[in-house]
């Protein structure tokens, strides 16, 4: 998963579940909470990639394929990570299944 994805999909499962936990919302709290365990499910299992550049191949004189290259970062920072947005999300949804606002 590349790495700006896996943060934006983060901060959208938090603030998801912060303004559900706020106003109320125990399924829009919920939501956000289960975002957040499936980013860290998918960080452990694919790893965290950063785009590394592109790659231009010339077909023919017209036309251009251009594909980009991508470079894992070490499994050892990313299953870690990964881990700790899974349990994170978990805890979230106990607390958004518990029910209640913040205090």
């Amino acid at each position: 998963m590349l790495i700006t994805t896996a943060a934006f999909l983060s901060i959208l499962g938090l603030v998801t579940w912060v303004l559900g936990h706020t106003y109320g919302y125990q399924g829009i709290a919920t939501l956000g909470a289960v975002l957040m365990v499936g980013v860290g499910a998918a960080v452990m299992v694919t790893g965290l990639e950063v785009e590394a550049g592109e790659e231009r191949v010339e077909v023919d004189d017209q036309t251009t394929e251009v594909t980009t290259t991508y470079e894992p970062i070490e499994t050892s920072n990313s299953f870690p990570t990964g881990l700790v947005l899974t349990l994170l999300g978990g805890v979230m949804t106990m607390r958004a299944l518990e029910g209640g606002q913040i205090t």
